[in-house]
């Protein structure tokens, strides 16, 4: 009953993260990635020119898997890697901020989303073009935040399989002839010509040349025409099906408070939050009770008798109805009332 104000986000207990959940229902990643796409290898290769690396058609294979990383990274091991301030989508934290409530297509109605089962998304169409910018003036994979996670799919065993072994022995072999200094395979060259791929490829995904292919994730095409948008169940919205209103999630659709007395009602012919003022409101209170039924303590509440008192309204609260002033009346026994108890209790 100590609770006054809105939850933060970390206080939702069941929250559930939706991309993992629609991942784990559709036992694949959220996109379905298959083949690295023809403009992005163009592109990898367009930097190996850069840098003046030469590419010879028996190693377009090793481009080709390297430059797939990232992408396999954020189908499968990360959904959430692009929406974090690296794209042009970002996952916000209105979802704990404010209340949404959802139009449901069959009957016009709006509902109130609960926190816990959906995520919110907002469009910024500058942050892609800034980073993509930083990458290109910053070449190697170091300067990509999942810099470690590549490397492990690349070559190492966190992911299982890496890349290198999961090409075939030709393409490894052409690989290392590619890499010899002095008739000596060079491991740093090897792993060298792999990351620039794989920096160039995650460039290519987060950046401006990236868009067309982002869009095959709902999230990506709804934000980027809408602004926003808030993905719910599994379901990508936009904001023509839901309204963002200016109060705290499971806080009253009557006066606004989020406090511990708030439940969900059947209020109007639907589901409403509502506290327990607003539920009882005009209704006689039951012996003792400062709200309908329920005796409250939260004096900083706007409906609580003793609001107008301010800083002592808890004070005067537990003088009139605290369990001492019980004892005094003798309502009630003080079980540590005599030293010969306290003693006892030691």
């Amino acid at each position: 009953m100590s609770r006054f104000g809105p939850l933060s986000e970390w206080q939702f207990e069941d929250k559930q993260d939706q991309l993992w959940e629609w991942m784990s229902h559709c036992g694949g990643g959220i996109v379905g990635f298959t083949k690295l796409p023809e403009e992005c290898f163009v592109f990898c290769l367009e930097q190996y020119a850069r840098f003046g690396i030469p590419v010879p058609p028996e190693l377009y294979k090793i481009v080709e898997a390297s430059a797939s990383t990232p992408f396999f990274y954020a189908d499968v091991i990360d959904p959430y890697a692009l929406l974090h301030g690296e794209s042009d989508v970002n996952f916000t934290l209105d979802w704990g901020t404010y209340t949404f409530e959802v139009k449901d297509e069959y009957t016009g109605r709006y509902f109130e989303a609960s926190p816990e089962n959906f995520e919110s998304f907002i469009y910024d169409p500058r942050q892609c073009e800034e980073n993509f910018i930083r990458l290109l003036s910053n070449p190697g994979l170091q300067s990509v935040p999942c810099s470690y996670e590549l490397e492990q799919l690349l070559f190492g065993e966190e992911y299982g399989d890496n890349c290198l072994i999961s090409l075939d022995a030709e393409h490894r072999e052409a690989l290392f002839e590619y890499c010899k200094t002095d008739g000596v395979v060079s491991q740093e060259w090897v792993e060298g010509f792999c990351k620039l791929a794989a920096w160039a490829g995650y460039a290519w995904l987060i950046g401006p040349p990236g868009s067309g292919y982002r869009d095959l994730m709902d999230i990506f095409y709804v934000a980027s025409r809408h602004g926003e948008c808030i993905l719910l169940d599994g379901c990508v919205i936009s904001p023509e099906n839901y309204r963002k209103l200016g109060r705290s999630p499971l806080s009253c659709h009557k006066c606004g408070i989020a406090s511990w007395c708030i439940e969900m009602c059947l209020v109007d012919g639907g589901t409403r939050y509502i506290c327990e003022h607003c539920l009882s409101e005009g209704m006689p209170k039951t012996r003792m009770a400062t709200c309908g039924s329920k005796r409250c303590m939260q004096t900083i509440c706007p409906h609580h008798p003793y609001y107008h008192l301010g800083t002592s309204g808890i004070r005067t609260y537990t003088r009139d109805h605290g369990q001492l002033r019980a004892a005094a009346d003798g309502g009630t026994v003080t079980r540590i009332s005599t030293p010969q108890n306290k003693q006892i209790l030691i």
